[in-house]
Order: C-alpha cells, then sequence, then structure tokens
C-alpha cells in the first residue's frame, strides 16, 4: 500500500500542479499546464467537476446541449476530467493571447479569458463614451424640473436617484478602463 501511494504521489508531481503560460487556472481542480502523466490528485464528486468546468468555460455562451455535454463530462473519471478541463483552459488562454497580439495591444496577452481588450483607438472612444454617460447620468441624477423629485422633500425620485448609482458604475468601468490601458 505503501508503494502504491508513493507512485501516485511521483505521478502527481509529473502530471500536476505545473505552470503554464497564462496565468492559474479558475478552479484549483484544474492543472494548470501541459499534462504529461494522469493526474492522480484522489477522487472528487461530480459536483467539483461541474464547478471546475463552469469556471473554465465562464462566458462562453453555452447552449442547451453544450451544458448537457458538459454534465456528461463530469460523470467521467478524475483524471480525464482534469486533463479535459485545463485542455479547455489552455485554449481560451492561448485564444486571448492571440488576440491580443493581433491587436496590438501590449500587456494584455494575460488578459482573463471572457475580458474585453480594445486597440489604443477603441479604447480611447470607449472612455470617452464612459465620460460622457457618466456626465448625463449624474446631471439628470439632480431631477432639475422632474415634477416628483420636486414633491419629494428632500430626496429624487426612483428613476433619478437610480441615475447616480448608473453613473457611479459608469466611472468605476472608466477607472478600470484607464487603468489596464484598453483590457478589461
Amino acid at each position: 500500500m505503501d508503494r502504491l501511494r508513493d507512485l501516485l504521489a511521483s505521478l502527481d508531481e509529473t502530471g500536476a500542479g505545473q505552470v503554464g503560460p497564462g496565468g492559474d487556472p479558475p478552479h484549483a481542480y484544474v492543472p494548470a499546464g501541459p499534462v504529461e502523466a494522469a493526474p492522480y490528485l484522489g477522487y472528487c464528486p461530480p459536483e467539483v467537476r461541474q464547478e471546475a468546468f463552469a469556471a473554465v468555460l465562464e462566458g462562453a455562451g453555452l447552449g442547451a446541449y453544450d451544458e448537457r455535454m458538459v454534465e456528461w463530462l463530469t460523470q467521467w473519471d478524475d483524471t480525464t476530467c482534469r486533463t479535459i478541463a485545463s485542455i479547455m483552459w489552455r485554449c481560451r488562454r492561448a485564444g486571448a493571447a492571440e488576440l491580443a497580439a493581433r491587436l496590438g495591444v501590449t500587456g494584455a496577452a494575460d488578459a482573463v479569458p471572457g475580458s474585453v481588450v480594445l486597440p489604443p483607438d477603441d479604447a480611447e472612444i470607449a472612455r470617452q463614451a464612459l465620460a460622457d454617460a457618466s456626465a448625463w447620468r449624474t446631471w439628470r441624477a439632480e431631477g432639475a424640473g422632474c415634477e416628483e423629485c420636486q414633491r419629494l422633500d428632500p430626496g429624487r425620485c426612483p428613476g433619478h436617484a437610480l441615475d447616480e448609482s448608473v453613473a457611479a458604475g459608469y466611472d468605476s468601468l472608466l477607472r478600470r478602463l484607464i487603468a489596464e490601458g484598453g483590457s478589461l
């Protein structure tokens, strides 16, 4: 039994935990880099496999049949599920890096799949649009000329109160877009 544990431990070290290019996987179940040997990391129930696949496929826009196939995959053995999830993750990372390179966006090769990478000209347009939208919502939040706002003492009608919240969201997104230089 001890020899079997030692063998499995050595296989774990060989086949999992390798850091691949492009960042950490979105779930601890998923090996980080190329899998050289079956990743024997112990049994995980199908629910954990489902969480891992959901994390890897987040934002991919799955259809009903896609979801059925993922559910079917979760019934396979752990080593197969871990390897397939790792391949899916590395493909998404490679696609994000390729898109960033094609757009000529520097520093965006590590963008998380599902994120948005904009070329510099489009990023500037998005920044200006967010600034304009924020200014308009902030002005609207003042409720100037709104009869309902004027009846409330003090306060604003629900629609104009929402404008303030939306403007804050625009401002937050604008700050992130500026900080990230065109990628979110």
